[in-house]
């Protein structure tokens, strides 16, 4: 009974919902591309969104993250612990791909775990930012390293805005 309490209370935070709705996304668009999607079916905190295959030979890994680039950077980012798990997956030979879903912008982004965390510099309000930077236990990767992947309709970008919780801009 406590662990299902747990459980809901997990899948009532916005942050969770706002995931969930990126995640159905990508989703859908991934399979539109030939591949099978496998997903957690236990509820507790997974090692990664989906494993996406494709003629039994083309396999990766999808990690979602449903959040807009930041406000004053030319960057987006997640959890820095998280980031080495995905190192970690890699170095077991399965390709890491993540994508973005960013409400503000309506697009759909992201590049391969190994395309992201190639050092750049990249000159910013007169500052030259190195990436991947690493500040309060995030990581970040410039958006010109990313690759625009398709569009949100408004239905979609209204229904993530819907839930916006203002902790990451």
């Amino acid at each position: 009974m406590e662990q299902k309490l747990i459980n809901s209370n997990w899948e009532n935070r916005i942050e969770v919902k706002k995931g969930n709705i990126g995640e159905d996304i990508v989703e859908k668009y991934i399979e539109k591309l030939g591949y099978i999607i496998y997903k957690p079916v236990t509820e507790k905190a997974h090692p990664f969104d989906r494993l996406c295959v494709k003629n039994k030979i083309d396999i990766f890994v999808a990690e979602i993250k449903t959040k807009p680039k930041r406000t004053y950077y030319p960057d987006t980012g997640f959890n820095h612990n998280h980031y080495e798990d995905y190192k970690r997956i890699q170095k077991k030979g399965i390709k890491v791909y993540i994508f973005f879903v960013d409400e503000d912008s309506g697009d759909i982004y992201g590049n391969w775990l190994s395309e992201l965390s190639e050092q750049k510099k990249i000159k910013h309000n007169n500052k030259i930012i190195e990436y991947p930077l690493i500040q309060n236990h995030i990581i970040y990767f410039p958006i010109i390293s990313m690759k625009k992947i398709t569009n949100l309709d408004n239905e979609q970008s209204l229904n993530i805005k819907k839930l916006y919780s203002g902790s990451y801009k």
